[in-house]
């Protein structure tokens, strides 16, 4: 009988041991990600409520400068939702200039490294928010844009993030 038992017991060991890394890496890397996502998705559905009440146009002003737009105008309430649960200060990346009718561009985002294994969230034009595990060369806000700038399928997508990679970094650094 004891023999049976310790059979018993090292299966039932490796399936809790399974089902418990199975829930620290969702407490640890998928959660964050997840309310991270949820965050930039209400960015991004302010930025479209935005453009419906001005023309067509996206807030002025890359980052910070564009962002803090949709508060003082009112498509935002509060400024908390900026701040990243996985970093504990505000991230998040904006990119002014975009068109509404370009249904494929990333216009706000997260940095390379916020997440671990290289994950980010990406806001689009059209409200949309995904995920994207980046490679390992793409380490900075730059070439995330010159990334999803090789990935677009529209030229004028394409031309709009080469020509915000460089001004983009440069205002970062200010």
């Amino acid at each position: 009988m004891v023999f049976k038992r310790k059979h018993i017991l090292w299966p039932l060991l490796l399936i809790f041991l399974l089902f418990s890394g199975i829930a620290v890496y969702w407490g640890k890397i998928k959660i964050p990600l997840a309310d991270c996502r949820s965050r930039l998705r209400s960015i991004a559905f302010s930025l479209v409520q935005y453009t419906a009440d001005y023309e067509g146009e996206f807030p002025p002003g890359n980052d910070a400068k564009g962002l803090n737009i949709l508060v003082s105008t009112g498509f935002l309430v509060d400024k908390e939702i900026y701040i990243c649960p996985a970093a504990g200060r505000p991230v998040y990346c904006y990119l002014a200039g975009a068109s509404y009718r370009w249904k494929d561009c990333p216009v706000v985002f997260e940095p390379p490294g916020t997440h671990p294994g290289n994950r980010v969230n990406i806001g689009f034009t059209d409200c949309r928010v995904e995920e994207f595990k980046l490679p390992k060369s793409v380490d900075s806000v730059k070439k995330l844009i010159v990334y999803l700038a090789e990935q677009a399928k529209e030229p004028e997508v394409r031309e709009f993030l080469l020509k915000n990679a460089n001004e983009f970094s440069k205002e970062r650094l200010q």
